[in-house]
């Protein structure tokens, strides 16, 4: 069906510096250590191999970083952050490492199958991330098909709801709402993967609502999952599938399973 990064940084200064310098002398040392040290752990875009089957790309938007993975249809916003030796980590909106960078630029992948990491090897360069244009009758029809598809697949009964006529005057919401839609739809299905945490979401929850907000969230209200999204925040202005299930499992107390 469709489916919608202190020991480097003085090492590097003590380097810079002689046994005796003007202060001047020394700060110019410092700085010039820490811009190396900013060199290190780059990330590199481009298209990656992880392993035998896994191919993704790696793009930068802004100050964080586009992730997409080969034959899926969702684009993962990971913020960077320093991490011990030089290295740095891009992580998830839920805070979970997405990838690692080593020092010298060498980059793991970390997946559910293998939290231990992949190591990935570059293969070329990443085109730019899809721009993707959505009609308000794309969003009418991404929310019948995507519960369409989580009853057909893990027989789980929702309704995706939304006021259709405030969003019909704000074509600028319409590619955020379809997102937040499909990435609602595979975070449930992601969480749904455990017959427990299906019977408990079929108990808690029997409707997704999407409204606009000042930032992206979820709140679980009576029996409905209210998904909010910020259309001025672009890619990182909806909820991705990971936070959908993570914030499900959190809501509910169902660990989530890992296959």
């Amino acid at each position: 069906m469709k489916r919608t990064q202190f020991a480097i940084v003085m090492a590097l200064a003590l380097a810079g510096m002689g046994p005796v310098r003007a202060p001047a002398a020394q700060a110019d040392g410092r700085l010039s250590a820490k811009l190396e040290a900013d060199q290190i752990g780059v990330v590199d875009p481009g298209i990656y191999e992880a392993g035998e089957t896994v191919r993704f790309a790696l793009t930068p938007w802004g100050h964080k970083y586009l992730l997409r993975f080969e034959d899926e249809p969702e684009t993962f916003v990971l913020t960077a952050a320093h991490a011990p030796m030089g290295a740095r980590v891009l992580k998830y909106d839920t805070g979970v490492i997405a990838l690692s960078v080593s020092g010298w630029g060498a980059i793991t992948l970390y997946t559910d199958a293998k939290p231990s990491g992949i190591p990935a090897v570059r293969t070329a360069d990443a085109p730019p991330a899809p721009v993707i244009s959505a009609s308000l009758n794309d969003l009418e029809n991404a929310a019948h098909d995507e519960a369409a598809h989580l009853n057909y697949v893990r027989e789980v009964k929702l309704v995706f709801l939304a006021d259709w006529n405030k969003l019909a005057n704000e074509p600028a919401s319409w590619t955020p709402a379809f997102e937040a839609i499909t990435n609602t739809a595979r975070g449930i299905e992601y969480f749904t993967r455990a017959m427990k945490a299906r019977q408990t979401l079929a108990q808690s929850i029997d409707a997704v609502r999407l409204q606009s907000g000042s930032k992206p969230a979820l709140t679980l209200t009576g029996k409905t999952l209210v998904v909010t999204f910020a259309a001025e925040n672009g890619y990182a202005g909806r909820p991705s599938s990971r936070a959908v299930a993570r914030g499900l499992s959190k809501a509910l107390s169902v660990p989530l399973h890992r296959e």
